[in-house]
């Protein structure tokens, strides 16, 4: 039997396969690694797109939002206006109503007119009556109007009172021997007569009425001043009001009644001898 040969080369398809195994398993991994890169893409878009999709859904609402806000204020001004035209026709439906009333019960009136008219007729005839007769009495009662004048014109002359004649004071004795003041004591009142006119001033008012006071004080400091109270028939009460104030005072004072009402006449007390 012949010997077989043996072979001494060396065969490289082992190396080969298992070169060509690592390059498919370097292929299978790389291509792993892009497929899941992917899937981790894919999802980020599609947030992104919801994102945005959601955004414009918002913007979108907002507008609305907007135009409807804009369109209530629009129904609310258009709801005003109609209750206010409602509110008018209101009125004027009340107005119309009246209006109608108002006709209706002018339907009588021209029966009412006409005897309104005959009233006033009568009326006018009536006054016309009454004024001559006004006019014919006026001319009968004239005399007696003019003679009813003259009788109260001399009645009131003779009810007036006859005029009381002028006190005239007269200086006498003692009287030249000092500087008198002269005060009128009335009812209710005194009369200062040593100013250019006379001056009254209620009793009431006696005792802190600045004028008074300061004629006092003037007697007071004149040598040989005294206050003369001239007494009236009804100023008894008014005297001892002012004689007292005149002593709390310490003023020298006299006294002198005076008969009726007449003027007081002092110029010839102070006429030079």
């Amino acid at each position: 039997m012949a010997k077989t040969n043996v072979d001494d080369s060396i065969s490289l398809f082992p190396f080969l396969s298992i070169l060509a195994c690592v390059i498919g398993i370097l292929v299978l991994m790389i291509a792993a690694i892009a497929l899941g890169q992917i899937g981790r893409d894919v999802p980020a878009s599609k947030d992104a797109a919801e994102a945005e999709r959601l955004a414009e859904e918002a913007r979108a609402r907002v507008e609305k939002y907007k135009v409807g806000r804009a369109q209530m204020q629009v129904d609310r001004q258009q709801l005003a206006a109609l209750r206010r035209l409602v509110a008018e026709r209101k009125v004027r439906a009340n107005e119309l109503a009246t209006a109608r009333q108002e006709l209706a019960d002018q339907q009588d009136l021209p029966d009412e007119l006409r005897r309104a008219h005959e009233e006033f007729a009568k009326l006018q005839a009536d006054h016309e009556r009454l004024t001559k007769e006004i006019e014919q009495l006026e001319t009968t009662l004239d005399p007696a109007r003019k003679d009813r004048e003259a009788f109260r014109a001399e009645l009131a002359k003779r009810q007036t009172p006859p005029q009381e004649a002028q006190v005239v004071i007269l200086p006498s004795g003692s009287g030249r021997s000092f500087k008198p003041t002269f005060v009128e004591c009335a009812s209710a009142t005194v009369v200062l007569h040593d100013g250019p006119q006379p001056l009254r001033i209620p009793t009431a008012n006696l005792a802190a009425n600045p004028e008074f006071l300061a004629r006092l004080e003037n007697v007071k400091n004149t040598t040989n001043g005294s206050m003369v109270f001239l007494i009236r028939p009804d100023g008894v009460n008014t005297y001892n009001v002012a004689r007292d104030i005149a002593r709390q005072h310490y003023v020298k004072n006299g006294k002198l009644a005076v008969g009726g009402q007449g003027e007081i006449d002092l110029s010839r007390f102070y006429r030079k001898p």
